[in-house]
């Protein structure tokens, strides 16, 4: 009973049978003095009040399958962690790859898309397994054609531009590198959104 109390806008049904009962004895003839009228309100409200219910423990469902498992979470977080989502966006995505990047920066990389690719770090969420193949695969792809353009120099990966060859080379290839970061931070964003929804990483 303390339950159906607490539902106030169960009342909402009690509206038409009141406004047709003051009409009613105000002898107003008008629809609200109809009782088919009443009869046809109380249901169109019930109906809402029934959608609103469905709604609600919808979302209760919800929320309660997205409750992540301690490994699950234990992957998600390392594999973060290993691939240092404010370096990689601040020393790849927003880098332009004409002044190369940090050596540590593309090896964090690789780390990531090793573990990712291990059997190993598989989830019992089949999206997630889905999402971290995507951007482990397009940043797999980065690292490839970015390994086969630049060379090392100290602490970085830079192109090649000492000469007009090596520089039409450059030229061709910074563009693409460029795209293919952007793409694997677009990846990035949308595996964030998830796992932040899921609450993976609290």
């Amino acid at each position: 009973m303390k339950k159906i109390i607490e539902k106030w806008y169960l009342s909402l049904i009690l509206i038409p049978i009141i406004v047709n009962l003051i009409t009613a004895r105000l002898n107003v003839k008008d629809f609200f003095d109809n009782w088919e009228l009443t009869i046809i309100s109380v249901l169109i409200i019930l109906g809402v009040i029934l959608i609103y219910e469905i709604y609600s423990l919808r979302k209760i469902v919800i929320s309660l399958s997205y409750i992540p498992k301690p490994r699950d979470k234990r992957i998600i977080n390392e594999l973060l962690t290993d691939l240092d989502i404010e370096d990689f966006e601040n020393s790849i995505y927003k880098q332009n790859s004409w002044y190369g990047y940090t050596q540590i920066s593309i090896k964090k990389g690789i780390l990531f898309t090793e573990k990712a690719k291990s059997i190993n770090y598989l989830t019992s969420d089949l999206v997630l397994n889905d999402l971290l193949k995507t951007l482990s695969d397009s940043i797999y792809d980065f690292n490839d054609y970015a390994s086969s353009k630049l060379y090392s120099e100290g602490e970085f990966y830079r192109l090649a531009k000492e000469n007009e060859h090596n520089l039409n080379i450059s030229n061709e290839a910074y563009p693409i590198m460029n795209n293919m970061a952007t793409k694997s931070f677009q990846n990035l964003q949308i595996l964030l959104k998830y796992v932040r929804e899921r609450n993976y990483l609290e």
